[in-house]
């Protein structure tokens, strides 16, 4: 499958996460780590959830995808810190090859396979509660789930 959407999308969340994580020499540090840090372990949390669908489709198995356990996890890593938060984005660029490799791997036509999509936002609503492809799903994640984390963390920054 094409996975240079996905990549750009995780290129441009990744450099808000790099902006947030370096440190401002000589200005106060204005971050919110507490907003930073819940942000990126969202990603974290759902990168996982949409990595094993894509594992799951790529043994030709069902496959379903629901992020209500990873939206109900943990709120952030404990102690918000400006480390936490770096290793938290390490965990994301390394769940992010995961994820763009199962992709890349997978034939054009598995974005026509259907699969069951739960879907929540932070507060719970859902967005998603049904049957959609995997080419519907992965378009979502692109154009909805990581620009929101993404402008989260940017925000987060400059606060």
């Amino acid at each position: 499958m094409d996975v240079v959407p996905l990549e750009t999308a995780y290129l441009f969340l990744l450099a808000a996460a790099e902006d947030v994580s370096t440190a401002r020499s000589g200005e106060e540090d204005t971050t919110d780590w507490s907003a930073a840090d819940r942000a990126i372990t969202c990603v974290r949390l759902n990168d996982g959830v949409l990595a094993t669908a894509a594992a799951d489709l790529g043994k030709g198995g069902p496959a379903r995808f629901d992020n209500r356990p990873a939206m109900g996890g943990p709120a952030g890593t404990g102690v918000p810190t400006p480390e936490a938060f770096r290793d938290n984005v390490r965990l994301v660029r390394e769940s992010t090859s995961r994820l763009v490799a199962l992709v890349a791997a997978m034939p054009d036509d598995a974005a026509t396979t259907s699969l069951r999509v739960t879907l929540v936002a932070h507060d719970g609503e859902s967005l998603v509660d049904q049957h959609i492809t995997w080419g519907r799903l992965v378009h979502l994640w692109v154009t909805d789930h990581l620009p929101r984390c993404t402008a989260r963390l940017a925000a987060a920054g400059h606060p």
